[in-house]
């Protein structure tokens, strides 16, 4: 478990009122991984969110053809991560989170924090939509990508 001010650090929580905040913390903990080291990777079952507090992590994702992994983004401090944990049912990893330098982080056991949210429904809308508009940014983000590798009429296959 981490105290209220260390999870009032992560600008992810920072806008929630104390309250909110130490309803979270009781459901958190502080975990660590040294550079190079896989914090999840894809495929693998994901009930843990993730918020980088130090380091830096490398989002990669196979390729289709050979086995060389592509790096689709980066957790830097104050981002969400693992947030394929936050679906219904049973949530796999989309990509592998590998730490590029020694890297902390909050986690959140996503049934656990689901629990504490259905007890405070106010606090689980508000977690939700900040959540929503986080996957929202990213989607426009990889459009985005996407769009400067393509150019009207053809279609990119690299």
């Amino acid at each position: 478990m981490i105290t209220r001010e260390e999870l009032a650090s992560a600008p992810f929580f920072g806008a929630l009122d104390e309250q909110e905040q130490a309803l979270l913390a009781g459901v958190a903990r502080r975990g660590s991984a040294a550079a190079g080291e896989a914090i999840f990777k894809a495929g693998e079952r994901s009930r843990t969110l993730y918020v980088v507090i130090d380091g830096l992590v490398s989002l990669r994702q196979k390729a289709r053809v050979g086995k060389a992994e592509t790096t689709m983004a980066a957790g830097r401090p104050g981002e969400v991560i693992g947030v394929s944990a936050m679906l219904e049912g049973e949530g796999v990893h989309s990509v592998s989170g590998v730490c590029l330098e020694a890297t902390e982080f909050i986690e959140l056991d996503v049934p656990d924090l689901m629990k504490a949210l259905e007890a405070e429904p106010a606090v689980g809308l508000r977690i939700l939509r900040r959540l929503t508009l986080l996957l929202a940014e990213r989607l426009a983000a990889a459009r985005a990508q996407l769009g400067s590798q393509t150019r009207e009429g053809l279609i990119s296959h690299g």
